[in-house]
């Protein structure tokens, strides 16, 4: 009796035992699985996204090339500090300002911002799937709403963001090679004499300097936009400075301002122009003087 007792204490000892185990690695398994958990926010911005696949709300394959589809097809770079650019597949600019995930990760909400960094619009649409693998929201049509559109993306890994604006204007020391008056059109456009008013004005070597890096939204301390420092001088003369100051250009690539500086820091003057063209072989703005439009075309100095 004894005996057959003993057997069933330790039997059922170790069915407790197997129990508590189990238990313990079930527990395990399930914070582990809490643990490795990421949120769509971390997820997001772990990755770069490309547009993969557009599908509307019929089934049909909308082409990422044209309109509609290429309104939404691009590169998008989702940063960690809640700012956010979109370029197109030929690293044109898009869109960019501030974005954020709510309602337990189910929108993706978008704040657009032009030139002047003012709100041009905001853009809420429902996330449909978001992993590691594929990102897809749905958004409608502009013109038409009953039509919805499943936007896709995947991640990829060889394409990092492009240069901003000012990235690529500071990392070229430049001369001014041509001034046009193309008040009358560019198709009568007159080149003008650089060592005369008003062409000798804008010419000469410029360099840029930039202090924020890749900031898309950088100030300095009198809370103007600021990428950094700027420095205009005679043709290969770089001690015979013509002006000197601030510099900060829109990341959308359509704006320069200069802030020009007196020795002692005080403004002298505060200039924006359109941006023309700027790549790293060129750069021209447009600027108005009195009655006259000038085109303003630059080179790298070497």
């Amino acid at each position: 009796m004894k005996r057959s007792l003993l057997k069933f204490l330790a039997v059922g000892f170790l069915v407790s035992l197997s129990i508590a185990s189990f238990s313990c690695s079930s527990d395990d398994s399930k914070n582990e699985i809490i643990t490795k958990k990421e949120s769509g926010a971390k997820i997001l911005s772990n990755h770069v996204w490309i547009t993969s696949k557009i599908v509307d709300n019929k089934g049909n394959d909308i082409s990422l090339d044209i309109m509609p589809g290429a309104m939404y097809a691009g590169y998008a770079y989702y940063n960690t500090n809640g700012t956010f650019r979109i370029v197109d597949f030929n690293d044109g600019h898009k869109m960019f300002g501030l974005w954020s995930l709510t309602d337990n990760d189910s929108k993706r909400n978008l704040k657009a911002y032009n030139s002047k960094n003012e709100i041009a619009f905001e853009r809420s649409v429902d996330i449909i799937e978001l992993n590691n693998k594929k990102f897809t929201y749905s958004i409608a049509d502009v013109n038409s709403p009953d039509i919805i559109y499943s936007v896709e993306h995947i991640p990829v890994t060889n394409h990092p963001e492009p240069n901003t604006p000012a990235e690529i204007l500071s990392s070229v020391e430049w001369k001014t090679t041509k001034v046009l008056d193309i008040t009358n059109g560019i198709d009568k456009a007159i080149e003008l004499d650089r060592t005369v008013p008003p062409a000798s004005n804008f010419s000469g070597d410029a360099y840029y300097i930039n202090n924020s890096g890749r900031a898309y939204f950088p100030k300095n301390k009198d809370n103007k936009y600021v990428n950094g420092s700027f420095l205009i001088t005679a043709y290969g003369d770089k001690s015979a400075v013509r002006s000197q100051g601030d510099w900060y250009v829109s990341l959308d690539g359509k704006t320069r301002t200069l802030i020009g500086r007196a020795a002692d820091g005080s403004i002298t003057f505060e200039r924006t122009v359109d941006i023309f063209e700027l790549t790293n072989d060129k750069f021209t703005y447009d600027i108005q003087v009195e009655q006259t439009l000038l085109r303003v075309e630059h080179e790298p100095i070497n």
